[in-house]
């Protein structure tokens, strides 16, 4: 391994605690030291576990091209691992449960590609699905003999068991984003791979395609303002949310005056928050006294999104109610990117953290912290949701929601 992510990464990126940089700099020795041996898989693996040790998921590398995957994607659910999208040819793997990964339960593969993984340990859990699809991934952490190749056992829907070998995919899927999976998509997509809720007439609103901000009304009386967003960023220009934000809050929330509000982020890849701060700020004064905001979370709620579920609740307290499943981040995280940085000979990508944000306690000082915190951040606030649902496979192949369900029963 090049010493250059020793040498000018971590000399940029903040995220690393006075323990985490000794393991830091034992990895990148132990890496360097066998590098005539390392495959291209390794080396990529290596840097991945190396920036991988503060636990920051705003400090992470990109794997890239060195690491291969399996013609399935796979997602955890709170009953197991499953097949969500599959190559055309595998289209008889859809909705089939993940019981063995070469040698290792799905589980265990998990806790085994977890060093890998940036973030904490609900966001290592989720992505680890992607890693486990990956024969190199799979060989690396011992599960498979085979780099190219694994053996998985699944149990299908119609509750046969199978053993299956499968080597790595022939074409890509050309739907790569985080939740893809869970999404059906554009179906007239060239190219595009098969998924579970291709067969399902009305797909809950959540896997919707992604879009920065879409809202309506929802409830038996349709008197219930849902709000979701897969991304916090305007869809011109980095702050045209704002604008839009902004609108949405004139013409619906003013005008037509909802006791409930959900705002659902559980797809949020992130963004700039600084386009909903406003909104954050105004939407819990605007509801009446006896009235609730459900802000709906989970791991794939990311930086900006984690930021404006804090916002929400610091602003509206005992109005604001988290309902989901465990965020992407601890509270206090650093993030603040430069863009990433790019080692020079392999070209991997690894994204660098500069500004410490604390979102629980407050963040004061401007020397270390993100500006945004320091002037918006609320003390004593916990993103610990207060309902916690993580859906069943058989929930989301039959197009139900349980965490907007449950929501749903509140308001009504």
């Amino acid at each position: 391994m090049s010493p250059h992510l020793r040498d000018t990464w971590s000399t940029v990126d903040k995220s690393l605690s006075s323990s985490q940089r000794i393991r830091f700099n034992a990895l990148i020795s132990a890496s360097l030291e066998s590098a005539d041996a390392l495959t291209p898989a390794d080396f990529a693996l290596d840097v991945c576990q190396a920036v991988a040790v503060s636990r920051n998921l705003h400090s992470t590398a990109d794997p890239g091209s060195y690491v291969h995957q399996l013609p399935i994607r796979a997602w955890w659910f709170s009953d197991g691992l499953y097949i969500v999208r599959t190559h055309p040819k595998f289209k008889y793997l859809l909705g089939a449960q993940i019981e063995q990964v070469g040698s290792y339960s799905p589980e265990k593969a998990a806790i085994r590609v977890a060093p890998f993984i940036s973030g904490v340990d609900a966001v290592a859990h989720v992505r680890s699905a992607w890693f486990l699809s990956s024969p190199e991934v799979l060989h690396r952490i011992g599960a498979t003999p085979s780099s190219d190749h694994v053996t998985l056992k699944l149990r299908l829907r119609d509750g046969t068991q199978k053993a299956l070998r499968l080597g790595i995919e022939e074409t890509q899927d050309p739907a790569e984003p985080l939740f893809e999976p869970m999404s059906p998509g554009d179906s007239k997509q060239p190219g595009r791979w098969d998924r579970v809720l291709d067969g399902v007439v009305d797909i809950p609103l959540t896997y919707w395609p992604a879009k920065n901000l879409s809202w309506r009304w929802i409830g038996s009386q349709s008197n219930i303002l849902y709000i979701r967003s897969t991304s916090i960023w305007g869809e011109n220009d980095r702050y045209g949310m704002l604008t839009e934000l902004f609108n949405l809050v004139t013409n619906e929330v003013v005008s037509r005056k909802p006791k409930y509000v959900v705002v659902d982020l559980r797809f949020n890849t992130g963004g700039d928050f600084f386009n909903t701060v406003m909104f954050s700020e105004a939407l819990p004064k605007l509801i009446p006294p006896d009235g609730r905001i459900f802000v709906l979370v989970g791991p794939n709620t990311i930086s900006a999104a984690l930021v404006t579920a804090a916002l929400l609740k610091g602003y509206g307290r005992d109005k604001v109610a988290l309902v989901g499943d465990v965020l992407s981040d601890n509270t206090s995280f650093w993030s603040e990117s430069t863009g990433p940085l790019e080692l020079p000979n392999s070209k991997i990508q690894v994204t660098t953290a500069t500004k410490h944000l604390d979102w629980a306690n407050g963040c004061s000082n401007l020397d270390l912290c993100s500006w945004g915190n320091v002037a918006f951040g609320q003390p004593s606030v916990s993103l610990k949701p207060e309902i916690r649902i993580v859906p069943k496979f058989s929930d989301y192949a039959n197009g139900r929601d349980p965490v907007l369900e449950e929501v749903l029963s509140i308001a009504q």
